[in-house]
């Protein structure tokens, strides 16, 4: 065993540390194994009293685990949050309990885990607070760098926890292109800090209103506000810019005014002043709530993101706020903190630097963005006396999707397919359909008007749908797609397909790429998008019978830990980075086709690499919040029978992966040496070998871009030899470009001067090994991949899955890497010691106290002793609601007057003190409260939607449960578990149901069953037989009845495998075995086993080493019945009166285990020796 603090050198060398149970030549008293009752007076404790037992000795150890934990250094994190295990675990009467568990680890040890309520970031936050809390507490950094399966969606959870991850970063639309959008030098930025400034400056703003010779004279101002955090009325900061003054911008400080100045109101209040912003309602709302004299103002106002919709220039749904247009309308983007905006120093004077320029560029980039906006003509409003022939889409309903597109027919006639077209508010159109959009979709005008015609329709409206409709005899007209129906007009919009891509763009402010924007190697006009080729677009899931996988035989994407490669794929990851707005051409990109283009292709290569410079100077960063790489090449769903698949994927990760060519080149001379293979043979045969010695490093988004996008063009439309189908679909088309973003995007790439791999030992051929740290491999494959398979079947409570949790995330992080520093990680070796913390830290105390007396400290020279620090306040596994979340649920948060009607048993009193509420959180459990369910359920249905669903308002259902809940019938619920009960109950219900419409003939069968397992039925009698002689693998023994034994176990052996020569020993001391026939129960007496017996001429048995290699004969001897004749004739003198003590095996000493055919044979040497 290797002590604690010795090196594995040490080790080897024998230098053994001293323990103090040696030092003071104590022994301990041997303690039996845990199954053993033979003190327990024959009552065998049950699995209430079990549970209770562990429950009760975790939560006693809950502290020094948990102080253990939140000492661990994590200078790079990894989080990863999975819906799976908690299937399994933490469930309260068959019902999940909980939405998820969130675990966060450093490089090797678990950090936290998180049994989740909700499937919101309200409990997570507080989790990722307190570990930085106790980061800071203890005087640790931050980490450097954090990976998880989805950082769109953690990003901000991981920010608000460490905000030195979101600093020292280049904009991420500078990865697209784009340039910083900054205010000119020559516009004066005024802070207006007296009453008399604002007045006269204003006051210049809204001159033209009072000129009486202009009465329909307007102004156009940009208004934005702003706030401190902590203020909950009002505005902070008034920003002006006006548009007849472009190289003027006022901000106003509201906090500092009682009343508005007659200017100012002005402004704010007339219907000529257009106030023009993003959002631009809710801040002047604000305002109306701070001044008395803005009561019952109707704002004039011009909101940005209805001006570009109005112009046809913003896709339904399309992102509207107002960095995001002026990335797209003006190409530059506007480099603002959030920290600024959420802060309390708007009521600063002076307002920072910071602050001002914040404040300034807001007003600047809504003048800029209003300009660009009214180059382009407004669309008129679809009417009835609209021009016919005007392209329209018809939405499913008003403010709905469109359902097709079409032009308003030329000819208007009063009636169509009985439906009127003339009505006397002129509100009908007929509408010639060019295509449809959603075939499913119902026209909203064309009902069934019989029963008959009702029963044939496809909706639960009984309106005919679009594709109902195109195969109607009386709609049949001459439009392109056959057909007509008659719309209202509030239905009918502008066809806005042709008006998104033709967008202008200022000239001051046009896209320029980065300087580390490198040549495009696929020489394409887009980098993104590559169709299927010689019309195969139609071909898409023409393989859908078939798995879709990422992993591969022989080709490994990451090694940062064992990925389950049964685990089923995550829907999350699948759809992760789709909505990035990728555009990209319809056409292929050509592959060369001379070796002169060859040459091209490989040069302009060369000259990206040789472009990087020199790799330690690190390139623009735009996050350090990581994708795990092997979730991201797993977003892309490729046939696994297709013959290009392996080669992709080998090809990909060649291209993304760059090996370390000095240890590459080491590897490959022995490879050559002991393995007559090359590096890349090697590599094929044994990738995960190869992977376990050679760094590899994931180059910066100017390189990794056009090697991935490489990549692509020459794989992704290469056909199959069979199927002749090429290896991207249209769906994997899309999932790769997404990855393709996440590359340009420096989600994929490495941050310099971050260690991704720490050495791990030299192996028996001279090379150094690597434990690599980067992405949630670590993660999935060990704590996540550990507790599926160890509490997979427990099924355990709350109160048990969590001191399951300690214990086994104590164990892990000794076991596996203790603090970096012992075991595996530090010196290759098992942890083979105890896992009481608190007797650790005790031990590490007094040998430190007492080094001037006592050695040994130096044993624990790597150990942090919590004891020797202030008590974490860190919580883990079930931890209190947030206060924002007990309050939105209309629950009472815990406290010691918050004690229910009736008391509760001591599970549940101990669940709401962990939760921190009044009432245990619970799904329903008793009648009453699975009586209240149904009885409310109807009431918290709301309206159907636009696809006939009615949607469930479980959140209003559960404060309404929760405000009534008494701990007597009903305690506190949640949403999810609101959702989880009624999924079980549909579930149980439908069974039921089923059950139901085949009752006739579950009843025969329940009578054949009857019939089949009635008693007087015959049993045969060949099923069961006397027992046979047992076999304990376990000590490589035959265990015999009591006072019984067989004549003879002898069998033939064959001439081929001779017996080993076994020396004779003294017969006197061998144990003698008894078998009597007559006994019926046959019971085994374990004293009687054959073992090895410690002590050289001892009264037990000791085997040779060398009998159990014997070989195994080709013939099996069959077991003896208990009623076989034994014949004592044999036997070397009578049997002796007192049997011997004879000690089992331990298993370290235990030998091979002898082969079932010699066993006899054994015997018989024995016997004779």
């Amino acid at each position: 065993m290797v002590e604690l603090g010795q090196s594995k050198a040490e080790a080897k060398q024998g230098n053994k540390q001293t323990t103090l149970p040696e030092y003071a030549g104590y022994k301990a008293a041997k303690i039996e194994p845990f199954g053993c009752f033979s003190d327990s007076g024959g009552e065998i404790p049950s699995d209430r009293y079990l549970t209770e037992m562990l429950e009760r000795a975790v939560e006693a150890e809950e502290a020094d685990a948990d102080q253990h934990t939140s000492l661990i250094l994590m200078d790079q994190g990894s989080l990863d949050d999975s819906h799976k295990i908690t299937k399994h675990i933490a469930s309260y009467g068959g019902i999940r309990m909980y939405a998820g568990m969130l675990t966060v680890q450093s490089k090797f040890e678990i950090r936290q885990q998180l049994l989740a309520l909700t499937m919101g970031h309200e409990e997570c936050t507080v989790l990722m607070e307190g570990i930085a809390n106790s980061m800071r507490k203890y005087g640790h950094s931050e980490p450097e760098v954090f990976f998880s399966d989805n950082p769109s969606k953690d990003k901000s959870l991981i920010l608000s926890a460490f905000p030195s991850l979101g600093k020292g970063l280049a904009p991420m639309a500078a990865a697209h292109g784009l340039k910083e959008l900054a205010i000119p030098a020559s516009v004066k930025i005024s802070t207006l800090t007296s009453i008399s400034d604002v007045e006269r400056l204003v006051g210049c703003i809204v001159s033209p209103l009072l000129d009486i010779n202009r009465p329909a004279a307007h102004v156009l101002v940009s208004v934005d506000a702003e706030w401190n955090l902590s203020r909950t009325v009002g505005c902070s900061l008034l920003q002006v810019a006006p548009h007849d003054m472009p190289e003027q911008i006022f901000l106003i400080p509201l906090h500092k005014l009682i009343q508005l100045p007659p200017a100012l109101l002005l402004l704010l209040s007339s219907d000529r002043v257009f106030k023009i912003g993003s959002k631009i309602k809710g801040d002047l709302t604000r305002l109306k709530k701070q001044f008395d004299q803005l009561s019952g103002v109707e704002f004039a106002t011009i909101d940005l993101k209805d001006c570009a919709s109005e112009r046809g220039l913003l896709k339904r749904g399309e992102k509207g706020t107002l960095d995001s247009m002026c990335e797209k309308f003006l190409g530059a983007y506007m480099e603002k903190e959030d920290s600024v905006r959420k802060s309390n120093e708007w009521e600063r004077s002076p307002l920072s630097q910071a602050h001002t320029k914040y404040a300034a560029l807001d007003v600047y980039g809504s003048r800029l963005l209003y300009e660009r906006l009214a180059e382009t003509p407004r669309l008129d409003v679809i009417t009835f006396s609209t021009r016919p022939g005007t392209l329209v889409g018809i939405l499913t309903h008003q403010g709905g999707d469109i359902a097709a597109y079409g032009t308003i027919a030329i000819d208007q006639p009063p009636r169509f397919a009985s439906v009127f077209v003339k009505t006397k508010s002129n509100t009908r159109l007929l509408i010639d359909i060019t295509s449809i959009v959603k075939p499913a979709a119902g026209a909203l005008l064309h009902y069934s008007t019989t029963k008959r015609q009702a029963k044939l329709t496809k909706t639960k409206a009984g309106l005919f749908t679009f594709d109902e409709l195109s195969r109607r005899r009386e709609n049949k007209s001459a439009a392109p797609a056959g057909f007509s129906i008659v719309s209202q007009v509030c239905d009918l919009i502008h066809d806005q397909r042709l008006n998104t891509s033709s967008v202008p763009q200022l000239s001051n402010t046009s896209p320029s790429p980065p300087a580390q924007t490198p040549p495009d190697l696929s020489r394409s006009s887009s980098p993104v998008q590559s169709p299927p080729v010689d019309g195969d677009e139609e071909e898409e899931d023409t393989d859908s019978g078939e798995e879709w996988e990422m992993e591969d035989e022989g080709v490994n994407l990451e090694f940062g830990g064992d990925i389950d490669e049964n685990e089923e794929r995550d829907e999350v990851l699948m759809t992760l980075m789709e909505d990035l707005g990728i555009g990209g051409s319809k056409e292929g990109i050509p592959l060369p086709t001379t070796a002169s283009e060859t040459e091209e292709l490989i040069e302009a290569l060369k000259k990206l690499v040789a472009a990087r410079g020199d790799p330690n100077v690190p390139p623009l960063e735009f996050t350090k919040i990581k994708k795990d790489l092997f979730h991201a090449f797993q977003m892309i769903p490729l046939s696994t029978t297709h013959g290009m698949r392996a080669t992709f994927l080998r090809m990909l990760r060649d291209h993304i992966l760059v090996w370390d060519p000095v240890i590459r080149a080491k590897i490959d001379t022995v490879c050559q040496k002991e393995f007559k293979l090359s590096f890349d043979q090697m590599l094929l045969k044994k990738p995960r070998w190869i992977a376990r010695r050679c760094p590899r490093y994931v180059p910066a988004p100017s390189i990794l871009v056009p090697t991935i996008q490489l990549v692509y063009d020459r794989c992704g439309n290469a056909k199959d030899a069979k199927t002749k189908l090429p290896l991207f679909s249209k769906k994997a088309w899309t999932k790769a470009n997404a990855v393709l973003e996440l590359a340009r995007e420096g989600f994929l790439s490495d941050i310099v001067g971050v260690v991704l791999y720490e050495e791990a030992g030299r192996d028996k051929y001279g090379l150094m090994r690597f434990w690599c740290c980067r992405g949630t491999g670590m993660l999935e494959g060990g704590p996540h991949g550990d507790i599926y398979q160890k509490f997979g079947a427990l099924n355990a409570s709350p109160r048990l899955t969590l001191a399951c949790l300690t214990d086994h995330r104590t164990r892990y992080n000794l076991q596996e890497f203790i603090c970096q520093s012992f075991a595996k990680h530090r010196f290759g070796v098992n942890w083979d010691y105890h896992h009481n913390l608190g007797f650790i830290n005790r031990t590490a105390f007094l040998l430190n106290y007492l080094s001037e007396h006592i050695p040994g400290a130096d044993a624990y020279r790597f150990w942090t002793n919590g004891d020797l620090y202030e008590r974490t306040t860190e919580t883990f596994g079930i931890c209190k609601l947030p206060t924002s979340l007990i309050s939105r649920l209309g629950m009472r948060a815990y406290d010691d007057t918050s004690t229910p009607r009736v008391k509760l048993n001591s599970s549940n009193d101990w669940l709401r003190r962990r939760q921190g509420v009044a009432l245990p959180i619970l799904p329903p459990s008793t009648v009453a409260a699975r009586q209240f369910y149904f009885k409310k359920l109807p009431t918290f249905f709301s309206a159907k939607t636009s696809g006939g669903k009615l949607t469930f308002k479980l959140e209003e259902f559960a404060v309404s449960w929760n405000h009534t809940a008494d701990g007597v019938e009903r305690v506190y619920i949640t949403p999810e578990l609101l959702s989880a009960y009624g999924k079980v109950w549909d579930r149980v219900n439908n069974q039921r149901a089923t059950e139901d419409l085949v009752s006739e003939g579950l009843s025969e069968l329940k009578i054949s069953t009857t019939v089949i397992q009635h008693p007087a039925n015959t049993f045969p009698t060949f099923i069961t037989g006397a027992r046979q002689i047992p076999f304990d693998p376990t000590s490589a023994a035959l265990l015999f009845p009591q006072d019984e034994r067989p004549s003879s176990l002898s069998i033939s052996v064959s001439n081929s495998n001779p017996l080993p020569h076994v020396p004779s020993r003294n017969v006197a001391s061998q144990p003698t075995l008894s078998f009597n026939s007559s006994n019926p129960s046959l019971q085994p007496d374990l004293n009687t086993q054959l073992g090895v017996n410690s002590a050289a001429g001892g009264s037990g048995l000791r085997r040779p080493e060398r009998i159990a290699q014997a070989p195994q004969a080709q013939a099996d001897s069959p077991v003896l019945p208990a009623s076989t004749p034994v014949d004592n004739s044999s036997q070397p003198g009578p049997p002796p009166k007192k049997k011997p003590r004879v000690r089992r095996l331990s298993w370290e000493d235990k030998p091979p285990l002898l082969p079932a055919s010699l066993l006899g044979t054994v015997w018989e040497v024995l016997k004779r020796s």
